[in-house]
């Protein structure tokens, strides 16, 4: 039985209708779908929220992560919060000074600032010491140390000690020995002998000193000691 061309529009116009329906229903089911989206990483307990803040322009205190503000680029993490990485600026940046302490965490690591530097040449028969003064607030770090020693009328054969102390000549601590024997003879009792890269870092307020352990008749002795400071 052919169907008029009526029936046909019918049909047409009711699937339509039932697409149109079905689209509407979807477009409602949508419009009331709810969406959760991650919070950002970031440290809740110092920022005081879980939404990132305003942009600010960066200063110190903005900078500063115990502020509820953004901080500057270049943070570390100690495990326990987002901390600045130590830097430093020539205004502020003391000659003698390179690090604020032993331990360099945190700080860039850079050439020392310029040395400071103690030269010991005593008269024959005369024990050479070299000590640099002790500096409130500072420490002394001894970095070289150079010493020989020479004769023209010969010494008595006799066993030497080269000491680096903590302290004042014949008292600090010794942090560093090195063990010689003078000649009997005469010339060069003790060849020249240099190190550097020793970074023996003393105490608070303290001398640092570098000595030969005793005098000797006869044998000029000397010595000497370079390094820099720290707080």
């Amino acid at each position: 039985m052919e169907r008029s061309p009526q029936r046909h529009l019918y049909a047409f116009l009711i699937a339509i209708g039932i697409s149109l329906g079905g689209f509407a229903a979807l477009v409602a089911q949508q419009a009331t779908v709810t969406s959760t989206y991650p919070t950002m990483p970031q440290n809740v307990a110092q920022w005081s929220g879980t939404t990132v803040t305003a942009a600010a322009a960066l200063s110190d205190t903005s900078g500063n992560p115990t502020a509820p503000q953004i901080g500057a680029d270049g943070m570390v993490w100690d495990t326990t919060q987002w901390v600045r990485r130590k830097g430093t600026a020539l205004a502020t940046f003391p000659t003698a000074v390179t690090l604020t302490s032993r331990n360099a965490v945190g700080a860039a690591v850079m050439e020392h600032s310029s040395r400071w530097s103690v030269v010991s040449a005593p008269a024959v028969s005369n024990q050479a010491t070299a000590s640099i003064a002790a500096e409130g607030s500072v420490r002394h770090v001894v970095d070289c140390v150079a010493f020989s020693a020479a004769s023209t009328t010969a010494p008595a054969l006799t066993a030497l000690t080269i000491n680096i102390r903590d302290g004042a000549t014949g008292a600090g601590t010794v942090i560093w020995s090195y063990a010689l024997a003078a000649a009997n003879a005469t010339g060069q009792n003790v060849p020249p002998y240099s190190i550097c890269g020793l970074n023996l870092v003393g105490t608070t307020n303290t001398a640092m000193t570098a000595e030969f352990s005793i005098l000797l008749a006869n044998l000029v002795e000397s010595i000497s000691i370079s390094g820099w400071n720290v707080q």
